[in-house]
């Protein structure tokens, strides 16, 4: 939706109609473009009446039979589709040019579209379905800036590990790594890492967590890598399996 300035440059455009001789600049056809279905309209209906003159200036050689005839015909019915598919190409790198930022926050946006299927994740983070991703991405910055809800969020999937006894998914790991990016750009003294463990490592009840009735004394898989301070504190155990 256009804001406010852009809505009154839209008005003041159509209010002198698009055929007056008031001159229009690149943003101006990029406004229009993206926000008026008229203006789009109007450049759809310029396509197919070039694609028409085509059509019924267009020579067409003598054809030894009518299916060459057909052939020519539908090639410049070709032509008129692929004009309109670029116009659709110009609309939609119009709307990407205009917004940078949901560009550059496409990872964190990704990783929000798929925090929605997660309504019991959603529920630890205390967010509402009903929020705007906007809404949404300031929540989630909001809570990464507490590291006692990072060592929420990490014991969260540490019970949600140790229930099915198997180690985090990928999206898990991607999301918790993503909070851990967005604390520690805003506490460059205070960051929190992940600590993981290496396959065939003793297992020490010191510092590894070991999933429930796994038994053993070596690590046959990091399940969860464990959270640490900068002053080298654990904070969250490596939640492991043993053999």
């Amino acid at each position: 939706m256009p804001n406010e300035k852009e809505r009154t440059r839209i008005d003041k455009i159509k209010s002198h109609g698009f055929m007056s001789n008031e001159k229009l600049d690149y943003q101006d056809l990029l406004l229009l473009l993206q926000h008026d279905n008229e203006f789009r309209e109007l450049i759809t209906q310029v396509v197919h009446s070039s694609a028409n003159a085509l059509v019924e200036n267009a020579v067409v050689p003598k054809a030894e039979n009518v299916v060459e005839k057909v052939v020519e015909v539908e090639k410049i019915v070709e032509v008129e589709k692929v004009v309109e598919i670029e116009v659709e190409k110009i609309v939609n790198k119009t709307i990407e040019l205009q917004d940078p930022i949901r560009s550059e926050l496409k990872v964190q946006l990704d990783a929000l579209s798929w925090l929605t299927q997660q309504p019991e994740l959603m529920q630890c983070l205390n967010l509402k379905p009903n929020l705007t991703q906007g809404q949404m991405l300031l929540a989630w910055c909001a809570f990464a800036s507490n590291a006692q809800n990072i060592i929420m969020l990490w014991e969260w999937f540490s019970e949600q590990c140790s229930a099915d006894k198997r180690a985090v998914t990928t999206e898990e790991l991607h999301f918790l790594e993503l909070t851990l990016q967005q604390h520690n750009a805003n506490y460059q003294q205070h960051k929190v890492t992940l600590l993981a463990v290496t396959e065939g490592t003793s297992f020490d009840f010191e510092i590894h967590k070991r999933i429930i009735t796994a038994q053993g004394s070596a690590v046959e898989q990091c399940c969860l890598a464990g959270l640490l301070d900068t002053g080298g504190k654990i904070l969250c155990k490596p939640l492991v399996k043993t053999y």
